[in-house]
C-alpha cells in the first residue's frame, strides 16, 4: 500500500507510482504482451484484472497507459490483480490532477477480453501482483 502524508496529500506522484507498479509486475514475472497458453493452462494468471478507465461506457472512454520505457513511444497497460491496489492508484492519479480529464475509475475486466483488446491495439500489458 502506498504511503500518504497526514495532510492527505499523496506522498509521490503518478510517475513514481507507475514505476513502482512496473517493478512489481516485472518482479512478479507476469508481464507480457501475449502470455503463453501454458500460463493460462497452469492457472498462473488471474481470470479478472482491474484497470484504470476514464469516462467508461461513453464515447470519450479511455484507459490509463504508461509510457514505457520512459521517453519512448511505447505504451503499457497496468492490469492489477488486486482491486485495492487499483483503487489506490486511481486515488493517486486523481489527487495528482495532471494526468487526464475525467475521473479515474478502477474497472474489473476479464483477462481474456483485455488481452484481446491489447493485442488489437498493439499495446503491451503488465500484470501487477498484489502487494505482499
Amino acid at each position: 500500500m502506498f504511503n500518504y502524508r497526514p495532510s492527505g496529500t499523496v506522498a509521490y506522484g503518478v510517475m513514481e507510482a507507475e514505476d513502482e507498479y512496473i517493478i512489481r509486475a516485472r518482479d512478479g514475472s507476469q508481464s507480457s504482451s501475449s502470455p503463453s497458453d501454458d500460463d493460462a493452462a497452469s492457472g498462473n494468471r488471474p481470470d479478472v484484472v482491474h484497470i484504470i478507465m476514464y469516462n467508461p461506457s461513453t464515447p470519450q472512454e479511455g484507459i490509463h497507459t504508461v509510457q514505457y520505457p520512459r521517453g519512448s513511444e511505447n505504451e503499457l497497460l497496468l492490469a492489477f490483480e488486486s482491486l485495492d491496489d487499483c483503487v489506490t492508484f486511481a486515488r493517486t492519479i486523481r489527487d495528482d490532477g495532471t494526468v487526464m480529464d475525467g475521473e479515474p475509475v478502477p474497472t474489473p475486466t476479464s483477462m481474456v477480453q483485455i488481452e484481446r483488446a491489447c493485442q488489437g491495439m498493439g499495446l503491451a500489458m503488465a500484470i501487477v501482483p498484489p502487494a505482499s
